[in-house]
């Protein structure tokens, strides 16, 4: 993408690779929230709620 939109300086690209990462944790926060509401739905019985981002570099 930085080659094809022509985007040059340090700036720039920091700005760009800022802007991919807010989009994907966005993403992941919907997705991460409608998966919990659909688990929570199918286990109305747990008294834990929570969840945990283990592996890859999180560990």
């Amino acid at each position: 993408m930085l080659k094809t939109k022509k985007i040059r300086g340090y700036k720039s690209k920091c700005d760009m690779a800022a802007s991919f990462q807010e989009t994907i944790n966005q993403i992941l926060k919907v997705k991460t929230a409608k998966a919990m509401e659909i688990f929570l739905d199918l286990h109305p019985m747990l008294k834990h709620k929570n969840f945990v981002v283990a592996g890859g570099v999180a560990s």
